[in-house]
């Protein structure tokens, strides 16, 4: 008795919050693009800085692992969404961003900055490889809130985080 699956669940039996998970796997890109296009563009040139680096995902999943032990989930969370993403946005094929500051404390400017988001917008149209990936991410979300929908878990989820 209780050993079987789905017997005996309380609320704590999944801390995980997939809500910060999800905007975790945002979080980078919220804090690189504005601030290393638009407002530091001329400086920085890059919106892959400081949030695409090893060293702030594994910084929240850390600081959230500690707090985990004091039953508080939600940076570990947000941290393995941030984490996600890094590893997902390939960073580690730029591996002076990957491992900054190890490197040095500048990124890697882009050239043509003004041109970002068109730049962008075609490697969404022609990049097979970003196709892909945001192909199947865009799926991997259909399929998930569709399972969630079915299931009647919709607002379960929304209200908790839980899946």
């Amino acid at each position: 008795m209780g050993w079987e699956i789905g017997e005996n669940q309380d609320r704590d039996a999944d801390p995980i919050d997939y809500r910060l998970v999800a905007a975790g796997t945002m979080l980078p890109d919220l804090i690189d693009k504005p601030l290393g296009i638009y407002l530091l563009g001329r400086q920085l040139g890059s919106g892959r800085i400081y949030g695409h680096t090893l060293l702030f995902g594994l910084s929240l999943v850390l600081a959230g692992s500690l707090l985990a032990r004091r039953r508080r989930h939600g940076l570990l969370s947000l941290g393995l969404g941030v984490v996600t993403h890094i590893l997902t946005d390939q960073v580690m094929l730029s591996p002076r961003t990957f491992f900054w500051p190890l490197g040095g404390f500048r990124f890697r400017k882009q050239r043509r900055l003004e041109r970002w988001g068109l730049k962008m917008l075609r490697r969404y149209y022609r990049d097979p490889q970003v196709m892909w990936s945001e192909g199947s991410a865009a799926l991997v979300l259909l399929a998930f809130g569709s399972h969630l929908s079915r299931s009647r878990r919709l607002g379960r989820f929304l209200r908790s985080g839980r899946l």
